[in-house]
C-alpha cells in the first residue's frame, strides 16, 4: 500500500513515462483530493485511492473513494452536523462533543461533503463558503491546471474582493476563464480580478 498526501500524487503523476510500482490501494490523508487526480492516481497505480478525514482531538473519523464520489462517510461510532459557523463533531472514543475547524454539508443518508475550513470562510453578497471550495470545484473545469483564490482590498473603497492567480493548458484568456468559473461557481464568487501565471509554486509553501 501507499500512505501520501495529495501533494506528492500531483507531483509524481506529471511525468507519464514514469512507471508506478504495484499496491494494494493507495491512502491519501491531510487535505481532501481532487477527483481527476484520483482517477489518474488510480489508473496509474492500477489499485483504488482511499481518502481519510481526521482532526487532532479525534484522530481519523471519515473516508471516502473521491474518484466515485465527493461524499464522506462518517465511520462507526462518529457522527457529525453544521449548526451555524460550528461543525459539532460526536464520537464514541471521546466524552465531549468537538468543534471542528472545517464547514460540513450535510446530506440526506448521513454522509457529508467538505466545504473547507473556517479560516478559509469568505462572504458575498451575503453567501459563504471558503476558499479552499472555490479551489477545488474550479479545477474541475477543463483547462485550469491550478488556482488559487485570495482576497485583495479593492483600491476605491478598501473592500476586499475574490481574486484568482491560475494557470491554464491552453491559451485561455481572462475573459474565457471568467466565463468558465461562472459555469462551475455561484456568479457572485467569480474573482473580478484574474492573474494568469506560468505556474503556482506551491511546494514553497
Amino acid at each position: 500500500s501507499l500512505i501520501t498526501t495529495p501533494f506528492h500524487p500531483s507531483a509524481l503523476l506529471r511525468d507519464p513515462s514514469l512507471t508506478m510500482p504495484p499496491v494494494r490501494f493507495v491512502v491519501s490523508a491531510t487535505a481532501p483530493l481532487g477527483r481527476d487526480l484520483a482517477i489518474e492516481a488510480e489508473r496509474r497505480f492500477s489499485a483504488p485511492l482511499l481518502e481519510i478525514y481526521g482532526c487532532t482531538e479525534l484522530g481519523s473519523i471519515a473516508g471516502r473513494r473521491p474518484s466515485v464520489s465527493e461524499e464522506w462517510a462518517w465511520f462507526d461510532g462518529v457522527s457529525g452536523s453544521q449548526q451555524g459557523d460550528r461543525t459539532l463533531i460526536s464520537a464514541h472514543h471521546v466524552p465531549d462533543v468537538i468543534s471542528g475547524a472545517d464547514l460540513i454539508q450535510s446530506c440526506a443518508d448521513g454522509r457529508f461533503i467538505l466545504r473547507g475550513r473556517q479560516s478559509d470562510l469568505v462572504n458575498v453578497a451575503g453567501k459563504r463558503t471558503s476558499l479552499g471550495y472555490l479551489e477545488r470545484q474550479a479545477l474541475r473545469v477543463e483547462g485550469i491546471l491550478d488556482i488559487v483564490f485570495l482576497q485583495h482590498p479593492c483600491s476605491q473603497n478598501g473592500v476586499e474582493r475574490l481574486g484568482a492567480i491560475v494557470t491554464t493548458s491552453s491559451r485561455l484568456s481572462v475573459s474565457a476563464i471568467r466565463a468558465l468559473l461562472g459555469e462551475a461557481l455561484d456568479p457572485v464568487f467569480v474573482p473580478r480580478t484574474i492573474l494568469i501565471a506560468d505556474r503556482i509554486p506551491r511546494d514553497r509553501i
